[in-house]
């Protein structure tokens, strides 16, 4: 978010704040060889590590303190990705869950942490210039180069076809994130599949 894409290669093989947040989980490990529930701490250490990567600025929760109530977020997340699931799940009955009070109370807690995030990022002076580039400058030269290329001739098939960066950028783009978030298949009558059925999945499996 602070940075554009191309920086994120080397946010991903930035050891530096890896290590730093990993002294932290190891500081937290008694060194007397006494016992030690890890579910907590590697809960802790993943939340500080994403915040971080995404934000620019992690929200401390392996400190003793926890002085940005990393739990009662976590909770907030957690609970508003199960409501989302269930109204996935329900179709066309997802009209139930719309008067859901911990669902307003858990995005509500969730929204608010990541507009505090933008607001400390996109101040008035930054904002259009972050809002206009958001591409890799380096992609974004060759995006521009390529289209150039064509003048000023109507594109044709062929010639969006020869778009060779453009089409990476796509492909790429669906890859991470497909056109559907969900997608799902049903069958229109009764119908025999040959495999995917029995202990193996091997055998023919009916579908209603």
């Amino acid at each position: 978010m602070e940075s554009s894409l191309d920086g994120k290669a080397a946010e991903v093989s930035d050891m530096d704040t890896l290590g730093f947040h990993v002294d932290r989980f190891l500081d937290l490990i008694p060194s007397d060889g006494s016992e030690i529930n890890l579910r907590e701490p590697l809960h802790n250490l993943f939340l500080d590590l994403s915040t971080e990567f995404l934000f620019g600025q992690c929200i401390d929760a392996q400190l003793p303190d926890d002085p940005n109530n990393s739990k009662d977020l976590l909770k907030a997340f957690n609970g508003a990705l199960a409501d989302v699931g269930k109204r996935r799940l329900a179709g066309k009955l997802q009209s139930t869950y719309y008067f859901d009070s911990s669902w307003k109370r858990d995005t509500g807690k969730v929204y608010a942490y990541v507009d505090a995030h933008v607001k400390r990022v996109l101040d008035k002076g930054s904002a259009k210039e972050k809002t206009i580039q958001p591409l890799n400058p380096e992609i974004w030269t060759q995006l521009r180069a390529e289209s150039i290329r064509l003048g000023d001739q109507p594109p044709t098939f062929e010639s969006l076809k020869s778009l060779r960066s453009f089409r990476n950028v796509l492909q790429e783009t669906l890859r991470l994130q497909g056109p559907a978030g969900r997608p799902q298949r049903l069958a229109l009558k009764n119908t025999i599949l040959p495999v995917g059925g029995g202990p193996d999945g091997q055998s023919p499996i009916f579908v209603e």
